[in-house]
């Protein structure tokens, strides 16, 4: 495994972007559940141009860098193995106050702090069979009911004054 996988500090390091800050999520974040052999880092930034100008500094670390890759607003990049057969770790960056990087956010912060989500997500990813290019549309509507009631549950605290 690379080391800039090992540390993604290297990354903000190599970057150089003040406000370029990186997040632990997808299944390896969240504790006691299975999980693909795939660290997703979920990053935020004041402004993606500041990025692609340096794109060239994260394909020295070894990243493909894909841009939006299907997604608006967002900069993708894949570190793969040497053969560049298997991706193991997703980079993907958002600018700060983006509804993608808050979902992200707050769909690992529910599951990590709601086991039982946790384990119906677990259970639906365990019951995949299908080709990896379909994988992550077929846990579209898990992900969309269990970030309902994240929000939901985050209005509610909100509303008790728990967190201010």
């Amino acid at each position: 495994t690379p080391s800039s996988v090992k540390s993604p500090n290297r990354i903000v390091e190599s970057l150089n972007i003040n406000s370029l800050k990186l997040h632990h999520c997808g299944s390896t974040a969240i504790p006691n559940i299975v999980a693909k052999p795939i660290l997703d880092i979920v990053g935020e930034i004041s402004c993606l141009e500041e990025l692609d100008k340096k794109k060239d500094l994260l394909e020295k670390l070894g990243y493909e860098y894909k841009g939006e890759y299907g997604i608006e607003g967002r900069r993708y990049s894949v570190l793969y193995n040497f053969e560049k057969t298997k991706g193991f770790c997703h980079l993907h960056i958002f600018e700060s106050g983006s509804k993608e990087l808050k979902d992200h956010i707050i769909f690992k912060d529910y599951l990590i702090s709601n086991p039982s989500a946790a384990l119906r997500y677990e259970e639906l990813k365990k019951s995949l069979d299908i080709p990896r290019s379909e994988y992550s549309n077929a846990k579209t509507e898990i992900i969309s009911e269990l970030l309902k009631e994240a929000y939901k549950e985050r209005s509610s605290l909100y509303e008790d004054k728990r967190i201010i």
